[in-house]
């Protein structure tokens, strides 16, 4: 997953290491010696995960983290601390610090990755709740979203009957957990709904480890329920592969091995406000907000909200960013509602709706227009190579195969091959750049790309 990563060390060895890692894996890479270029890196471009040296931020009590998060739009960075063989004094000091995580120099490439990847994640969904509400209320729908993540004072609900947690350790929890909210609640009673918590706790050492993978896949599958997962591994062999795996089928954060009060409470507490922020959002659409922002068929945003979407980020000047559009329409649509009525034609177009959206970032919008077209748009960090070009390519590739090798309709009886045509066109935010330029030049190449064969992406000549 690309992502703009800053990391702030004074030690150059470290410094070097980080970076030449993070690049290996993709991620765009600034690095700080000292706090002196700290405010300028953060005015010149927001970060999605900052790494800090344990030692730094020792030496100046920590006040980079209130740096990092002072800014707008900069409440929700997650901030990782580095540090040699964290231990629970370090797990308190992050928890103290309000920090995400921590990690150790000589940790295992893949696992940093991982880690800083979830976060990343983490922060892109929060990005995209920020957007939306923004964007309700300058449509006057709701309140400024400049509180958005809930900052303390909730009651916190633990699913913990399969958390292996001791008397004394749930008492270490709760008690670190006391700091960040009103009320902890342990759902411990066999007869409890697990759709009522915030969080559920599945430790291979209560179930075992075949036993705790299948219950991660049956929750993150389950129907009605919406508690993210914290999955820790025993320390034997093919902990990393079990965890790796906990996260491929749903969890939302893993742990190995011992695990401390503090580093339990660290990664609860931030699925936690998530997963409350989630809620939120949740009940704000649900007050009437879905059906003016939404086509009532597919379920996707409409073109009045695609429009303030668009122009969001087309004036968005916290950072550099580039700005993709994709206009896609349907192959042949006429001929499906002519040939088998507009129930086939409903049909198809949901379907098309739901195989799109699951190909796409949760970051991404894609909205309906009207008809048979949608459109997509795609904000990231600008590369000075070709690596966005390369990206923007291959999500319009995976939209295009998503369609095309497919079969729909089956709902109303029939197996019918449909397709899509693209035409993608990119401007640069803060450029100055109409909305109108852009849809209109997507446009253009859509239509190119249907005289050339249809199922196929164009792109415009003032595509970069």
């Amino acid at each position: 997953m690309p992502g703009h990563v800053l990391v702030v060390d004074p030690n150059l060895t470290h410094r070097v290491m980080l970076t030449t890692q993070l690049k290996q894996d993709f991620f765009d890479v600034d690095a700080l010696a000292d706090d002196a270029g700290l405010v300028p890196a953060l005015l010149a471009r927001t970060p999605d995960a900052v790494l800090l040296s344990m030692a730094a931020g020792q030496a100046a009590n920590f006040g980079q983290i209130a740096r990092i998060r002072s800014g707008p739009g900069r409440a929700h960075v997650p901030v990782i601390l580095m540090c040699e063989t964290p231990d629970a004094a370090a797990w308190d000091t992050c928890h103290r610090v309000q920090a995400d995580d921590v990690l150790d120099y000589g940790e295992d490439r893949q696992v940093v990755t991982q880690r800083v990847n979830g976060l990343v994640r983490s922060k892109e969904k929060i990005d995209a709740m920020r957007a939306r509400q923004r964007i309700f209320s300058q449509m006057g729908f709701a309140e400024d979203g400049s509180a958005f993540l809930p900052a303390g004072g909730q009651t916190v609900l633990i699913d913990a009957r399969h958390g292996g947690l001791s008397a004394p350790r749930k008492a270490a929890l709760c008690e670190a957990l006391r700091q960040d909210f009103a009320r902890v609640v342990f759902l411990n009673d066999p007869p409890a709904l697990p759709h009522r918590a915030d969080i559920t706790l599945i430790d291979e050492a209560a179930l075992g480890a075949e036993a705790a993978l299948r219950r991660v896949a049956a929750l993150a599958t389950a129907p009605g329920i919406r508690a993210p997962l914290l999955y820790r591994a025993t320390a034997t062999p093919g902990a990393a592969q079990r965890t790796q795996k906990a996260l491929e089928l749903g969890a939302s954060d893993v742990a190995q091995g011992e695990v401390c009060a503090a580093e339990l409470a660290v990664r609860l507490r931030r699925i936690a406000r998530q997963r409350q922020a989630e809620d939120r959002m949740d009940a704000l659409l649900s007050a009437g907000l879905r059906a003016a922002m939404t086509d009532p068929l597919t379920g996707l945003y409409n073109r009045r909200y695609a429009q303030d979407f668009l122009t969001r980020a087309l004036t968005d000047r916290d950072g550099d960013r580039r700005v993709s559009v994709m206009m896609l329409d349907i192959d042949n649509f006429k001929a499906i509602n002519d040939t088998y009525g507009h129930g086939a034609g409903d049909s198809v177009l949901a379907e098309v709706a739901g195989r799109l959206r699951r190909s796409l970032r949760s970051g991404d919008l894609l909205a309906r227009m009207g008809g048979e077209e949608f459109i997509v748009v795609l904000s990231d960090p600008a590369r000075s190579d070709d690596a966005q070009p390369k990206r923007t390519q291959r999500v319009a590739e995976r939209l295009r195969s998503a369609v095309a090798g497919a079969v729909f309709g089956a709902n109303e009886g029939l197996s019918l091959g449909v397709s899509v045509s693209i035409g993608v066109s990119q401007a640069k935010a803060g450029a100055g750049a109409a909305p109108e330029q852009l849809i209109k030049a997507a446009d253009r190449a859509l239509y190119a790309a249907k005289h050339a064969g249809r199922n196929r992406v164009t792109y415009s000549a003032a595509a970069a």
